[in-house]
């Protein structure tokens, strides 16, 4: 993980003119009175604290929030500080402190918690005199460990690339380090003094090269600067490249011109800023050019959305295989990144990509201009159907974080999206979103997740129901209930919006009972016409896993009076392949009289030995199938495969998104025997949906 050290983090605070961040302490002991005295000698001597009693509350903790020190007790209740001193060195990276302390001085002890990670020591009884020093130290020295690392990282790629003069140069063009000498044997009695500017290009070559500075400084662009140095009456051209070392410093790269010393330049900066094995950018460019979209977005009160992509699957110790996995991550997102011109450019050049490589399984991409919580999901969607359709043996997990409201600057924001990412990845869901960022987007800021808790109490959903028709009859057999939410303030609230508010706010089984009842309700008040359709109702992969869903649905058929054999339940495929021992629960619904449809059909990519075992009655062909069989000879020999096979299975096949009159005629060939679609119907209010049903009146427009 790249963690910058805290002492980094106060300069650049202090370079902005704001106060220093106070260090972030995480304190973890299960004696109150212990917890309450490191708690509050730290807050007296300004470090922020958090605190947790036992060893699987620091783990969480640190899923979401990185402090710059860790304090664990070793014996501790449910996950000892040894076993959590393992799990957060995993999660925090090898550049974090984590201090014991403890009472327990025996050999054993101490040498199991070094093996699991531990930094440090205090025993038990605790000098508190001494104790702030003893911090203030610690995150001190861990801070330059984590800089020094950095920049050995540097000069082995510089050293690589033999510059003529590789330099570290303020704002105000002292040369801080020569990176090129400390590449080379240097004696050790040797004081680091380095010339400055002047003494070695001469002051007006040296104004020139301050100027540089200056620019590349303010615009975080890189610079290339032509000289001609003198040297003893003979003239010889050079080149100097600026590329940003932070926020005060420049890498200045010198070189003779000529077409060899040309590459070095060139390959410095795609050494300091692109990941080898994808060829993205990487985190450091990423958090380069957010630091100036962030401050952009905050200044003019406009928001955006931070996402981080974990690709799951990828072991590290793989070599080439994974490499090659990596590249075909990069290559998926960088297809849904061209659907979203949104994306922020990463990069110098107009061809730059969208996104960036995190750490090793992670992607990195920054959408800007957040209108609607759609503008956000959208993309979340985008780039679950690329990885579903196009490479089933990585598994996802997308954490989103929002500015303002989970932060107004690229580390927190990260941090938020990677503890979001952490979150979904633990639930078994493909996405979530962090803390308050689940009230996206951040319009007015309000807060919508409160606002869902009422809308439930205050009966603003509604269910809208769109119609299905047998293909060749043009018969209503089924309806699909649809959820709607009518915000008194924002009118009609998509359902993507709803659903990943529902998720993040845990109310996802409430409104799953209520559109259950309403459904159910509604169809045993229809079900005394002639032909009357099913109501169908989709369950999300959280209410397959939900215990007791099946009682749920008997006792709603009880109360409502519905005949089960008018109910039918649509699961989606990579909700199935999700959820746990999903062919029982299906086989105990199945047994209640209910029908089954398996929704997105082709996108999941369930093998046929487990789709036998799975008691369905219809398989749903993918939208985005049909949308495109029509001009499209791989998405419409895909549909005839899936009639097919559903037809050899006993199964119904149907087709959902069908739009156009050529749509319907293929399906219709192929033997399609039901279709849905704006062809059809959109979906309708309870209202007009009667009338329909009814066959008073055509289908809507």
């Amino acid at each position: 993980m790249d963690r910058k050290p805290p002492h980094q983090n106060s300069e650049s605070r202090a370079s902005q003119g704001h106060p220093p961040r106070a260090a972030q302490v995480l304190v973890v002991d299960d004696d109150p009175a212990v917890l309450m005295l490191l708690e509050e000698t730290l807050l007296e001597a300004g470090f922020g604290v958090r605190s947790a009693r036992s060893g699987d509350e620091a783990v969480e903790a640190c899923a979401d929030f990185t402090p710059d020190l860790a304090l664990l007790d070793i014996n501790m209740p449910v996950m000892d500080g040894i076993e959590a001193c393992r799990e957060i060195r995993r999660l925090c990276g090898s550049d974090f402190p984590i201090v014991m302390v403890t009472s327990v001085d025996d050999a054993m002890s101490i040498q199991s918690a070094f093996d699991a990670g531990a930094s440090d020591f205090i025993l038990k009884p605790i000098n508190w005199p001494l104790f702030q020093r003893r911090m203030e130290s610690i995150i001190q020295d861990w801070g330059q460990a984590a800089e020094l690392n950095e920049t050995q990282k540097r000069i082995a790629a510089l050293q690589r690339v033999a510059p003529e003069q590789a330099m570290l140069v303020s704002r105000n063009g002292v040369v801080i380090e020569d990176l090129k000498e400390r590449t080379s044997s240097v004696r050790p009695d040797r004081v680091a003094s380095y010339p400055t500017l002047d003494e070695l290009y001469g002051a007006d070559v040296a104004r020139r090269f301050k100027q540089c500075i200056s620019a590349v400084l303010k615009t975080c662009q890189p610079k290339a600067l032509r000289f001609t140095l003198d040297e003893w009456g003979r003239e010889r051209e050079c080149q100097a490249d600026f590329q940003v070392d932070g926020r005060e410093r420049v890498i200045v790269v010198v070189q003779s011109v000529s077409s060899e010393a040309q590459a070095a330049p060139r390959e410095v900066y795609q050494l300091a800023f692109y990941d080898a094995v994808s060829g993205l950018p990487n985190e450091h460019l990423f958090r380069r050019v957010a630091k100036t979209v962030c401050a952009d977005a905050a200044l003019q009160s406009r928001p955006l959305a931070l996402y981080s992509v974990g690709i799951e699957g990828v072991d590290e110790q793989s070599g080439s295989v994974n490499e090659a996995l990596t590249r075909d991550a990069a290559r998926i997102i960088a297809g849904c990144a061209a659907e979203h011109p949104g994306l922020v450019p990463i990069g110098d050049q107009e061809s730059a990509e969208r996104f960036a490589r995190g750490d090793y399984t992670e992607f990195l991409l920054m959408l800007d201009n957040v209108h609607s919580a759609d503008d956000v999901t959208s993309l979340l969607d985008s780039i679950t159907r690329g990885f579903e359709k196009e490479s089933p043996a990585l598994t996802i997990a997308i954490g989103v974080a929002i500015l303002p409201s989970d932060g107004n600057n690229p580390d927190v924001l990260i941090r938020a999206a990677r503890g979001a990412r952490k979150e979904a990845a633990t639930e078994g869901d493909v996405s979530a979103f962090h803390g308050s960022a689940a009230s996206v987007p951040v319009i007015n800021t309000v807060d919508y997740a409160i606002e869902l808790r009422e809308a439930l109490a205050q009966g603003q959903f509604e269910l809208h129901y769109q119609p299905r028709v047998a293909t060749l009859t043009g018969r209503v057999t089924a309806v699909e209930a649809l959820l709607r939410w009518n915000h008194p303030m924002r009118g009609w609230v998509g359902l993507g919006e709803i659903l990943h508010l529902a998720k993040a706010t845990g109310m996802i089984f409430d409104l799953g009972d209520w559109v259950l009842e309403t459904a159910c309700t509604a169809a045993a008040g229809w079900a005394t016409m002639a032909d009357a359709p099913r109501v169908s109702i989709n369950l999300s992969r959280q209410e397959l896993t939900r215990e007791g869903l099946v009682g749920r649905i008997h006792n709603a058929l009880d109360r409502t009076g519905l005949d089960p054999a008018r109910l039918e339940l649509e699961v989606t495929e990579a909700a199935l392949l999700r959820a746990y021992d999903t062919g029982a629960l299906l086989s105990m619904i199945k047994a209640l009289g209910i029908g089954l449809v398996l929704d997105d059909f082709g996108t999941g990519h369930s093998s046929l030995a487990s789709l036998k075992n799975y008691p369905i009655d219809a398989l749903k062909i993918d939208a985005s199938f049909v949308n495109g069989s029509t001009s499209n000879s791989s998405d419409a020999a895909i549909c005839e495969i899936i009639i097919m096979m559903a037809h050899k299975m006993g199964l119904a096949a149907i087709a959902e998104g069908v739009e156009t009159e050529a749509a319907l005629e293929l399906m219709a060939e192929q033997g399609c025997d039901e279709i849905q679609g704006y062809l059809v119907s959109k979906p309708l209010p309870i209202d007009k949906l009667l009338p329909l049903i009814a066959g008073k009146q055509p289908p809507a427009e």
